[in-house]
Order: structure tokens, then sequence, then C-alpha cells
């Protein structure tokens, strides 16, 4: 489920520079640049949607054991809406062990809006993968990920 947080004193495109400047599976330093992190990843399958110049960013949060079984096959893509929202889930792994991540979305939210007019457009986002270990969070894995224009169809009914 989606946080909302509190607004931001960093610029988004610099809490991503900085996220992306981390090596893999190493902990977010305990510095402000990534309190939003800090701040909404309490429990897991948690979502932060972030936007640099020229793409969005989707940093998920959830369990150490659940990220490592994601494969690298294509994962599914569903939305179903409902009134105000709609809910986008990834499903990795179709083939085998199932994982779904969850991403809410608000179509009375501007940032969720210009997320879904850059899948119509462009069809792809990152998903950065973050799980708590040994009491801190660390970066796991990134993926760039194609949304099928089939799966957004679904938003048009």
């Amino acid at each position: 489920m989606a946080v909302e947080f509190k607004p931001m004193e960093f610029k988004e495109a610099d809490i991503i520079g900085a996220y992306i400047d981390l090596l893999p599976d190493s902990p977010l330093p305990a510095n402000e640049v990534f309190t939003v992190f800090q701040e909404t990843f309490k429990d897991r399958e948690n979502a932060v949607l972030l936007k640099d110049e020229e793409n969005f960013h989707v940093f998920y949060f959830n369990s150490y054991d659940t990220i490592e079984e994601i494969g690298t096959a294509p994962p599914g893509f569903f939305f179903e809406k409902k009134g105000n929202t709609a809910l986008c889930l990834v499903i990795f792994n179709p083939e085998g062990n199932q994982i779904t991540c969850y991403l809410p979305l608000n179509f009375q939210e501007q940032k969720h809006l210009s997320f879904l007019e850059h899948l119509r457009k462009n069809g792809t986002f990152t998903i950065h993968f973050i799980a708590m270990l040994y009491g801190s969070l660390h970066k796991m894995k990134t993926l760039e990920l194609t949304v099928p224009y089939s799966a957004l169809e679904d938003l048009k009914a």
C-alpha cells in the first residue's frame, strides 16, 4: 500500500540519484536524503513513487527473501479500477512461485495521473526494491519494466 508523506526537502531527482549511486546490497545511509524511505517503510509491500527528468521510479519495500525470489522473466501487469482509484498489480515469476507487488493509484492525485500518462506514452518505469536487513534499509534489485499496452486498456473501462 502506498503511503503519503509530508513534502520533501529534497528534489525527487536528487533522491533518485543518491539511491542509484549506492552500491547494490548496501544499506541506505541514515541521512536526510533518504528520510522519505525511513519514514514510509514501516511494513512490507509499501511503495513510494518518485519522478526524475525522464522517468518514474517506484521504490518498493518488501522482505529480503521475497525480493531474492523475483526472477528476470517479464512480469504480468493487471489494473483493477474502482471509482477514483486503481490498483496496479505487478506479478513476477508468472510461470513459477508468483510474487505480486501492489501499486495503488489515486486518480485525484496529480503525480499518479502523470504516472499513468507516462505509462500510456512510454510504457516503462523503474522499480527499485528495498528490504530491511540487520535493522536498516538496504538497496536490493532494480528492474526496468515495460507495461504492455493491453494491460493499460483495463483502465479505460
